[in-house]
């Protein structure tokens, strides 16, 4: 790698390396509105609630059986196989991964397909639930003469289709695609492309960068019943392209074509190739990190520009050592360009690319995400390339890693931690943000997710962080210092390392297999909280799967702008929150009605859809004009159609008084103006209040607004909960637990009896009739568990931990031993479970 004679000797080294899917977040977020399930037409469960009630009915063991539930779509990724993909088979390699690792899809199949080859007669995907995503760069030969749009049409007429670009939008007037942008409509969800309208195209294809903001749309489109999205289109049903084929760089003369190249690019990209110049061999993951160490945030477009400007050609592909592993192509350029390209570039230029290169990749040794490189030793086994240029330098402590051990870790399903366990520094400090935390012990509440504070050096945010892990209690609270790669890892080893009680048997672990049990064990148990203090790589998140916790919380400190990836769950200190107190002041000086309108917004969930709105934008121009200066002075973001955006911010600031502009009587009636309006727009949950009402009834027509009812939860202390909040927790709360057994929803329906309690009293007929009703239902029985078993005797706490694992089998032996058979719970429980 530095620094030695062609011919000398080499040993192989793994280097970090960076991904050449660069937003896999992005990616991840933008396809999580197809996330969604639905009924088997195969595959059959047990209906719980149906059966209790069968047997209730007629006395006899009847089950009662139901659609098993399973995700909505299958995804067809069709990779264009041509010549000019091969530059991106680490992207397509860790899309592929992602995708199947989303949970998203119920089935991904991922193939190389022959564009320039004539459509075959069988179609490649079937019909009604199957998604085609075509993966190509559209700038073969096939794609100008329209062979290649002839697959599109043949998928767009059966099943939803796009086109996914990997390159850039702005470089697609260089593709084979003449492409346009417009809206797209659609009146029904996940239809063929011959169900989209649009001016544009007969038969439009979207064409999709590889981002958030093209893949959030376009899945938004064909998850909803009816919207509208605004797209880029091609049309499938359209001939040959009107953009002329590129002009053959080799024909022209090497000072000819570095003219051109760098009338062509950006000035990021004819630096980049500088750089690059001074390198050799390249291939992708050596040219990806040498770009993200020389000019880091450039982003992959940059690279895309250096790859196709002509400059560059597929020399031969690169093997590891006795053909084991993969093979990398290798990419040169023409010498005669090299040579123009080191006159271009400042003296010692190519001694800066091996030194910023060195310091990327020290800190980062040790990631997962490596290639094969060669590291010059004179005892090495291995030769050097002729007339190799080295791209950087290791120390020589950190030429090699030691040979991971044999060693056998117990199960991390079986290893509990004693309650309390921590690593949190002492004394407390009392300093911290008052309002972020505050948001953080409101949201964080539900005791599982993901959580984010960020803003500049000196803004509290890890100290903030700190007060929150000392006056909060979890099973285990574990802090780990996330500035580098391998801080973080050695924090999760860290973790591992405390909880296993002796060395396993194979002597000590290496760090990855402790950082790997550490992660099991956090998915395995429930009721903890991490903490990663500084993390300047947010894309580790999703790596190590904890972008979306179901058993703990992650609480994230960090510089980067967090909110632009995590809206929902990021509170961001500094400038962002000094520019929305000024928004807000101006609002408050202009148009008092849009302060208040804020006011009530705040104590919503962070989204607020139009049909809440109605009450604003469809009344009267003032109304309209106040929702107007909210959006334009930054205050909210516009959102969908006609929807508002909150941040964490506003809603914690809003929700607290600030006399003399904003007194505890203006949160007041704000917070009651929220509550009514709910109950507005949910008539059920109005009917509640007089009559008794079917608690299924009620429970579905809330699932609509459960975020906002979630967020009055958060806001609103147990003991200001109103007859009114009490009908929505409970509806709200029932939901919940039907759906996906959310100890959560448990929490909401039982503060909900216990609101009803102190206003109509526990042996009201209201109280009553919600309490038979839900009690009809088996999943509603041990939603109220806590109440029902209230003055149980000993060994309750145990059955209440089986009826919130849903283990009901072995809830049922419980319940009879400790409650009785006549208990209402063990009558709820014996219908399917008795033995």
């Amino acid at each position: 790698m530095t620094g030695a004679r062609t011919g000398t000797g080499a040993a192989a080294v793994r280097v970090p390396g960076v991904r050449g899917l660069a937003h896999q977040l992005g990616v991840a977020r933008g396809l999580r509105p197809l996330k969604r399930t639905v009924p088997s037409p195969h595959a059959v469960e047990l209906d719980e609630a149906a059966t209790a009630e069968a047997i209730a009915d007629h006395g006899l063991l009847d089950l009662v059986l139901r659609p098993a539930r399973e995700r909505w779509l299958d995804l067809v990724v069709a990779v264009d196989d041509g010549l000019s993909m091969r530059i991106w088979s680490d992207t397509v390699g860790e899309l592929a991964r992602l995708l199947s690792s989303l949970g998203i899809f119920r089935k991904v199949t991922v193939r190389a397909y022959a564009f320039a080859a004539p459509p075959p007669p069988a179609r490649p995907a079937g019909r009604g639930r199957t998604v085609v995503l075509a993966l190509s760069d559209a700038t073969a030969p096939c794609w100008r003469d329209g062979t290649a749009r002839r697959h599109l049409a043949r998928w767009a007429r059966e099943a939803p289709t796009a086109l996914v670009n990997p390159l850039p939008a702005r470089l697609w007037g260089g593709t084979g695609l003449d492409v346009e942008f417009g809206t797209v409509r659609t009146d029904r969800s996940a239809p063929a492309n011959t169900g989209l309208r649009t001016p544009l195209a007969r038969l439009p294809v979207p064409v999709l960068e590889l981002a958030e903001w093209d893949l959030g749309p376009w899945a938004r489109l064909l998850a909803s019943e009816g919207a509208a999205a605004r797209l880029a289109v091609a049309d499938a049903a359209a001939g040959a392209t009107t953009h002329p084929p590129p002009d053959a760089p080799d024909a022209r003369e090497p000072d000819d074509r570095l003219r051109d190249f760098r009338a062509a690019v950006s000035p990021e990209a004819y630096a980049l190739a500088g750089h690059l110049a001074a390198v050799d061999p390249l291939t992708l993951p050596v040219m990806r990190v040498v770009q993200a160490a020389v000019l880091p945030g450039s982003g992959p477009a940059c690279l895309s520009e250096v790859l196709l400007g002509g400059l560059m050609a597929v020399d031969r592909p690169l093997g590891e050592e006795g053909g084991r592993g993969r093979a990398y192509d290798v990419f040169s350029f023409d010498p005669e360009v090299r040579e123009l390209l080191a006159l271009t570039i400042r003296p010692g230029a190519a001694r800066r690319t091996v030194d910023a290169v060195s310091e990327f990749i020290e800190p980062r040794l040790g990631r997962a995400a490596d290639f094969p490189a060669l590291i010059a030793d004179r005892t090495g086994s291995l030769r050097l390339p002729r007339g190799a240029r080295p791209f950087g330098e290791l120390a020589a402590e950190a030429e090699a890693e030691p040979e991971p051990s044999e060693v056998r870790l117990p199960d991390p399903d079986a290893l509990k931690a004693g309650h309390g366990v921590h690593n949190l520094a002492e004394p407390l400090d009392g300093e911290h943000h008052a309002r972020a935390l505050r948001w953080l012990a409101s949201a964080a509440e539900g005791g599982r997710g993901l959580f984010l504070l960020s803003g500049p050096r000196q803004s509290l945010k890890s100290k903030t962080a700190f007060h929150y892990a000392h006056t909060t209690a979890h099973r285990l609270t574990w802090w780990v210092r996330a500035d580098t790669p391998r801080a973080l890892a050695d924090g999760l080893a860290g973790l591992a390392a405390r909880l296993v009680p002796a060395a396993p048997p194979g002597g000590p672990p290496d760090r990855d297999a402790l950082v790997r049990w550490a992660l099991d064990w956090l998915a395995a148990h429930r009721g903890w909280l991490l903490v990663l203090d500084g993390l300047t790589e947010l894309g580790q998140l999703l790596e190590l799967g904890l972008d979306a916790p179901e058993t703990g919380t992650v609480l994230v400190t960090t510089r980067v702008r967090a909110h632009e990836h995590w809206p929902e769950a990021t509170y961001a200190l500094g400038p962002e929150e000094e520019a929305l107190a000024e928004a807000c002041a101006l609002v408050r000086g202009q148009n008092r009605y849009a302060y208040e309108i804020l006011g009530v917004l705040a104590w919503y969930g962070p989204v607020v859809p139009a049909p809440l709105l109605e009450w604003m934008t469809g009344s009267t121009g003032v109304v309209r004009a106040a929702v107007r200066l909210l959006v334009e002075s930054g205050a909210v973001a516009a959102s969908g159609d006609d929807g508002l955006r909150t941040s964490a911010q506003l809603r914690v600031m809003m929700r607290a008084p600030d006399p003399p502009h904003w007194t505890a009587q203006n949160v007041t009636v704000a917070r009651g103006t929220a509550v009514r309006m709910l109950l507005d727009e949910v008539p059920e949950a109005a009917r509640a209040l007089t009559e008794a009402i079917e608690v299924g009834v009620l429970a579905g027509a809330l699932e609509p607004y459960e975020s906002h009812v979630r967020a009055l939860a958060a806001a609103v202390p147990p003991a200001e909960d109103s007859v009114e909040l009490a009908i929505l927790y409970f509806g709200s709360g029932l939901r919940m637990v039907w759906r996906d057994g959310s100890p959560e929803g448990v929490r909401l329906a039982e503060r909900a009896c216990d609101a009803l309690d102190v206003h109509w009293g526990s042996r009201s007929q209201e109280r009553a009739v919600l309490a038979d009703n839900a009690l009809t239902r088996l999943a509603t029985a041990v939603a109220l568990s806590a109440r029902t078993l209230a003055t149980a005797p000993e060994g309750t706490p145990r059955l209440v931990e089986l009826l919130r694992e849903q283990r009901y089998g072995e809830a049922y032996g419980q319940c009879v031993r400790v409650l009785g058979a006549d208990h209402p719970l063990t009558a709820a429980l014996v219908a399917p479970f008795a033995p």
